[in-house]
Order: structure tokens, then C-alpha cells, then sequence
């Protein structure tokens, strides 16, 4: 991307939604990131509540890297905001008044909700234009996660709806607590990778493992039925979680994909509110290798296509991460979906 490039030459833009708790360490963790080698073109977008921002004066990067929002709340009153502040990021990078850009990094505030961000970032037309969800982050500080989680329905929902966990001052905390923390959240969220960010030489990394759509693993949907099993068992000692559940269903065969996406697209009709996440790796009638469905809420992503299978088990599935919304109900309309439609076998 250089300078003078015209809005239609300019290619849709990574955004990493960077979330967590208050003091779960996210200011501490983007300043460690920008500063990462292989870091250069990244624009950090700060989003602070209150009437004096001061996060963006604790990130080490440049003023030509920083953007601050400190007008609001980024998932309350400020989603048009957000789209405002990305489009007018575009039109800059269109006038050559911005250096290269090769990604975007939006930390939210500690109390932000994600899903309206993501529905920010995956459904204005004006958006999704010039941007696109790269992967969404959440911290979790291993010594006051446990009773965040218990307190605080925001910390669940950052947990429950994230691609990558980033489990912060685990060197500080006793090791029992690590563990149990570790068990918590694969409750809350069998599908997203754990990281523990005290152990991690190379953040920049993590930017290539997250991306919400092309990086969707089959390995890692198949993975999350056994996790959802194991997690069940520690549901009733975390009574505060018993809101979020996830569900994972599967079929054999391949089916069309206007059937698959006909029954996503009834789903979140009616149950929007309380689907946090959709994800899944789906054999297609007509294709050879699967594609990636990915929903967030109301809004479905368009399917990606895949590369390949990651081995010789082309067995479908899909993941739901429900807030309020009983499994059973999902799986009987699945069931039902499944037992009326056409497969090949």
C-alpha cells in the first residue's frame, strides 16, 4: 500500500479487537506487542470511558500509530463512532495522508461488550468495505479472573465470544489457580486457543493464529466437542457461568450450501441475541476441501473456503457459544434440519 492509492485499490485491512477485563493487563500487553519485531504498519485504535484518556499515553508507540477514542464506549452509545473513526482511517490511507498500515489494533475498554464491536466491524457496509476482522483477543488475569467471572457478566461474554485467550500474570499466581482458571474458560469457550502471554517470546506471532475466518481449524472445531465434555464437569462449582454454554453438533456426508446457510440464517433470526459465537468447519456438496463458517450474533460472515481437511476425517461441525440459551433446543433444530436434508454420502 503506498501513498496516492485510490479508495478502490486500497485492500481490506486486518482489525484485532483487543479485550479484557479491567486491570487484566491489555495497555501493558499492546505496548509489549506494537514493540515486537515484525510490527511495523501497525495503527493502534484506543477506545477509553471517561472524561481523560490516558491509556494511549502509556502505549511506547509513535502519534502516527496511535488513535485515540475517548469520546464513549465502543459496544454502548459509540458504534457509529467506531464506524466513523475506521472510515475516516480509510479515506486518510486513500489521500496518502497515513503511513503503510498492514494492520489494526482496537483495544476496547474493560467493560466493553464485544459482540456490538464485532457486528461494528463485520456488518456496516462502510466498515467492511475497507476492513476486516482480523481476530478477536481477550486477557484474563490469572489472579482475579475467578472472581471477575463470578461478579461481572462483561468478563464472561469477553471470554465466551474471544479466538485467543491471553492469560496474563500467571507467574504471580499460585499454580493450582492457573489450572483451575485454565479449566474455567475452556467451559466458557472450548473453540479459542490459550496463551500464556508471560511465556510468549514472540507476540507478533500470534497476529498469523487468530484471524477469525481463513484460520479456522477443522482440528480445533473436532477438538472443542472432547473440551465441551471435560468442561461440563466443572460447570457446577462456577454457578455465575451456567448463562453461557456451548453446544457442538456434526453430520457425515456433504450437504449444499444454501441448505447450511439457510439453517445458520433461521437460527440467528430468531436467537441472535443469545448466540455469541458461530463457528464451524462444513463439508460442501460439489467441493473437495470444507469452508469456514463463522457468525457473530445477528450477522453470519460469507463462507471461506478452506485449503484441505487437516486429516482423513471429513466429519462435519459446528460450534455454538450460547449466552442464555438452552443447547437442547439448538440440537433439536439441528436434528430436525439434519433428518429433512439432503446429503451426499
Amino acid at each position: 500500500m503506498t501513498k496516492g492509492q485510490k479508495p478502490r485499490e486500497l485492500r481490506r485491512i486486518p482489525v484485532f479487537v483487543l479485550t479484557g477485563f479491567l486491570g487484566s493487563g491489555k495497555t501493558t500487553l499492546l505496548s509489549r506487542l506494537i514493540r515486537s519485531h515484525g510490527m511495523e504498519g501497525t495503527l493502534v485504535v484506543i477506545n477509553e470511558f471517561g472524561e481523560v484518556g490516558l491509556d494511549h499515553l502509556l502505549v511506547e508507540a509513535t502519534n502516527e500509530q496511535t488513535i485515540l477514542m475517548d469520546s464513549g464506549c465502543v459496544c454502548c452509545t459509540m458504534r457509529s463512532d467506531l464506524a466513523e473513526t475506521l472510515s475516516d482511517v480509510a479515506l486518510r490511507i486513500a489521500r496518502g495522508e497515513l503511513p503503510v498500515i498492514h494492520r489494526i489494533v482496537l483495544e476496547t475498554t474493560g467493560l466493553a461488550d464485544p459482540g456490538p464491536v464485532l457486528q461494528t466491524l463485520v456488518g456496516d457496509p462502510m466498515v467492511a468495505a475497507s476492513f476486516r476482522l482480523g481476530g478477536m483477543w481477550s486477557t484474563v488475569d490469572a489472579v482475579h479472573a475467578g472472581s471477575t467471572l463470578d461478579r461481572y457478566a462483561e468478563s464472561r461474554r469477553q471470554i465466551a465470544m474471544a479466538d485467543l485467550l491471553l492469560i496474563t500474570k500467571a507467574d504471580i499466581a499460585p499454580p493450582a489457580t492457573v489450572e483451575a482458571l485454565a479449566d474455567r474458560i475452556m467451559n466458557l469457550n472450548g473453540v479459542a486457543r490459550i496463551c500464556d502471554v508471560h511465556e510468549a517470546t514472540d507476540l507478533s506471532a500470534l497476529l498469523n493464529e487468530t484471524s477469525s475466518d481463513p484460520s479456522l481449524r477443522s482440528e480445533k472445531v473436532k477438538e472443542s466437542e472432547d473440551e465441551h465434555h471435560q468442561g461440563s464437569a466443572h460447570a457446577a462449582a462456577h454457578l455465575h457461568d451456567e448463562h453461557i454454554r456451548s453446544l457442538s453438533v456434526s453430520y457425515s456426508g456433504s450437504i449444499a450450501l444454501r441448505y447450511v446457510a439457510s439453517f445458520l440464517e433461521d437460527l440467528v433470526r430468531d436467537h441472535g441475541e443469545q448466540i455469541l459465537r458461530i463457528k464451524g468447519v462444513v463439508a460442501i456438496a460439489g467441493r473437495e476441501a470444507p469452508i469456514a463458517m463463522h457468525g457473530v450474533q445477528h450477522l453470519l460472515h460469507p463462507p471461506v473456503p478452506l485449503d484441505g481437511w487437516a486429516d482423513s476425517d471429513r466429519t462435519s461441525r459446528i460450534v455454538f457459544i450460547m449466552d442464555g440459551l438452552d443447547p437442547s433446543l439448538v440440537k433439536s433444530r439441528f436434528d430436525a434440519w439434519l433428518n429433512t436434508t439432503p446429503r451426499a454420502l
